[in-house]
């Protein structure tokens, strides 16, 4: 599933290259804003798809049905990225799409069970600065840098704090 992110932004970046007037509008802040937008949310596919990698590669001793809902809502959840990622330079749509695969993302957290809380909290705050930087997307392109680098931030916290370099794969 981050494969197919990071085919989205293959597009974003192709349609930018074929002259997509979203992202030459604007000056070269609003242009340093998208490229931190694609960043996280580069990196933040990436840090996902190692914890579901982790979940999906481990036995497990649920039952058959409730491992196709978890399965059912981690392909919703990664389709709703993949859309962000495709409109990318669209930062309203984009971020819309964004928080509707965290909010599945979410649920999936609440069906699965294991520290479903701290991660509702950390998912929360993801969506807090997301929500904040849709709405201040018109204000300022110094406001947007700031949350896009706090995003950022909170992405490199929840790293470490979630312990994902345990879960990676060897080389």
């Amino acid at each position: 599933m981050g494969l197919a992110v990071f085919l989205g932004f293959e597009l974003a970046l192709s349609s930018v290259l074929n002259g997509n007037a979203a992202i030459l509008e604007g000056d070269q802040l609003d242009r340093v804003n998208a490229m931190l937008w694609i960043a996280f949310q580069f990196l933040f596919r990436i840090k996902v798809t190692i914890d579901d990698h982790n979940v999906f590669s481990h036995p497990s001793p649920k039952h058959d049905t409730v491992r196709l809902l978890d399965f059912i809502l981690f392909c919703t959840a990664a389709f709703l990225f993949v859309v962000a990622a495709i409109y990318a330079f669209e930062f309203a749509i984009s971020g819309l799409f964004f928080l509707l695969g965290l909010l599945v993302a979410t649920l999936w957290l609440w069906l699965h069970g294991e520290d479903w809380k701290i991660w509702t909290v950390i998912n929360a705050i993801y969506a807090t600065l997301v929500v904040l930087l849709i709405h201040l997307w018109v204000v300022s392109p110094w406001i947007k840098t700031l949350l896009l680098l706090l995003l950022l931030g909170f992405l490199a916290l929840d790293f470490k704090l979630s312990k994902t370099a345990n879960r990676m794969p060897s080389i």
